[in-house]
């Protein structure tokens, strides 16, 4: 599987599937992430911003009937870099251009390779 690569860091993963959810946790804490959530929905996913530390953070576009627009909003304020792990036919590309996109369904390399790239900086710097 995937060495360590992550190690040091706290990942908010907002996923309305729990069976994809935990999945993408299980990926990154095998990566050597701590895993914040998952949240199923974007007030629970605000909540969790607002009382704990947030390196990065993996966003399903589509939850449920709402979007993950207001916390990709949030994460942008606070300068925390994110991506989109999405099927969505929504495009989050036109709402929050720039972000990187991985689609649904990846391999767990993949989204682990897609957050280590997304998270370089903020990794050198510790």
């Amino acid at each position: 599987m995937v060495s360590s690569v992550l190690d040091g860091l706290r990942v908010l993963v907002v996923e309305d599937d729990p069976i994809i959810a935990l999945d993408v946790a299980s990926s990154l804490t095998m990566a050597g992430a701590t895993v914040l959530g998952p949240a199923y929905t974007v007030s629970k996913a605000l909540e969790l911003i607002a009382c704990s530390p947030v390196d990065a953070a993996v966003l399903d576009y589509r939850l449920e009937a709402e979007t993950a627009s207001p916390v990709a909003h949030r994460l942008v304020a606070m300068e925390i870099p994110f991506l989109f792990h999405t099927s969505s036919s929504s495009n989050p590309a036109l709402a929050h251009p720039g972000v990187p996109i991985v689609d649904k369904p990846t391999r767990p390399e993949q989204l682990v390779a897609a957050v280590n790239a997304l998270t370089r900086k903020l990794r050198e710097k510790m």
